[in-house]
């Protein structure tokens, strides 16, 4: 085979347009631009660049309607400015600008450093959602009048996810009523009006009525037809037939007046406040993407979640959704019913070492009382190292 046949056979292309001539060249063009030490052992690995360069080259066909990935983009990089961008400055009267209030001078854990933690043991979110996170949280800490503020987790939906946010605001702040507690009264109907007249002839007939049903006739009970002979029968079914009716009588007046007052009516327990590890003592915020406003939940009450706990439900991420209109029935919407599961998260896995649990007076007596407690790390090896940081919910 002669030099201009084989050249020719190397120039042949193929379906995709491209000659192994061609790629050769180019392999060998990359190898002296690259010069790597052993070319013979990376040579595959460049060829393979080389094909995957050439097929991002080719433009794919752009379809008339903008792709999915597209606008979920659009959303994220949206949100993300929102973050930089500074507030509108407020004018007075006169037109000239108010001076902004100072910043909030709370503090949040460093959340890129936890999370790498996370990442090692392949747990935790990506480095860029965890970055807009981190932005997302510190401005809930500026728009808020919070001492600490963290984050909680994320709970996933059928529809749309939550991101949670735990804070406790300061001193004597963050205790107004929450307006998206439910009301009860607004469902009850209306006691109608009574009636102004009656005719005298319907007060009559109720009034015989009442007279016949305080004397009734009650029919006598039959005997079986193989006792009706026996002597002295008769007499026991009539002692048995006015026991029996005795009977009847107590377990009538026991079911109206168990214990002979009037029956008292439902105790509403309240609910609790901010007091240390009760379930309030924190308040949570949730938003469904990064960068939208936050919206804080309500505080939980003990109806809610003595209910809370009889119902296993999916997430829909749809705050005002209902939760169960059935039995038993839930004194809330999706947002009350979100509220109760993060009480009982926090209360169930927040632990601690067990010698920082056991108190405070402890550890002064042993340490001293300006040194710091400290505990050795194979404490928390053994069983009943830990404890829960904040008291169970029963």
């Amino acid at each position: 085979m002669s030099f201009e046949e084989a050249k020719s056979f190397l120039l042949k292309s193929g379906p995709n347009g491209e000659s192994l001539y061609d790629h050769i060249s180019d392999c060998l063009l990359k190898v002296l631009e690259e010069r790597p030490e052993d070319p013979l052992q990376v040579f595959d690995d460049l060829s393979k660049e080389v094909k995957q360069a050439k097929m991002s080259e080719t433009k794919q066909p752009e379809s008339e309607e903008p792709h999915l990935v597209d606008h979920v983009n659009a959303h994220m990089s949206q949100t993300t400015l929102s973050f930089f961008q500074k507030p509108e400055a407020e004018l007075d009267e006169e037109g000239y600008p108010i001076e902004p209030a100072e910043v909030n001078d709370g503090t949040m854990p460093d959340l890129l450093d936890q999370m790498a933690h996370f990442n090692q043991h392949g747990e935790g979110l990506p480095a860029e959602e965890t970055f807009r996170l981190n932005l997302a949280l510190k401005k809930l800490l500026e728009s808020n009048p919070l001492q600490t503020v963290r984050f909680f987790g994320k709970i996933y939906g059928t529809q749309n996810h939550y991101y949670v946010a735990e804070g406790e605001y300061k001193d004597g702040m963050g205790m107004e009523d929450d307006a998206s507690e439910p009301d009860e009264t607004e469902s009850l109907p209306e006691p109608s009006p009574p009636r102004a007249e009656e005719d005298s002839d319907n007060e009559n007939e109720e009034s015989d009525d009442e007279d016949n049903d305080e004397s009734p006739q009650e029919a006598p009970i039959p005997l079986p037809r193989a006792l009706e002979g026996v002597p002295g029968m008769m007499d026991k079914a009539e002692q048995w037939a006015e026991n029996r009716r005795a009977l009847i009588m107590k377990d009538a007046e026991e079911a109206e007046d168990p214990v002979g007052k009037p029956v008292p009516e439902e105790i509403k327990v309240p609910r609790e406040g901010r007091e240390l590890n009760s379930c309030n003592q924190y308040c949570y915020w949730v938003c469904k993407h990064l960068g939208e406003a936050w919206e804080r939940l309500p505080d939980v009450t003990p109806e809610q979640l003595q209910s809370s706990k009889l119902i296993k439900k999916f997430l829909t991420g749809d705050l005002n959704a209902p939760v169960s209109e059935g039995c038993p029935l839930f004194p809330g919407k999706e947002l009350h019913y979100l509220r109760c599961q993060i009480a009982r998260i926090a209360h169930a896995t927040t632990i601690m070492p067990q010698k920082l649990a056991t108190g405070v007076e402890d550890t002064e007596t042993e340490a001293g009382d300006d040194e710091p407690v400290g505990f050795d790390l194979s404490e928390l090896r053994r069983i009943g190292g830990g404890g829960h940081r904040r008291t169970a919910i029963n």
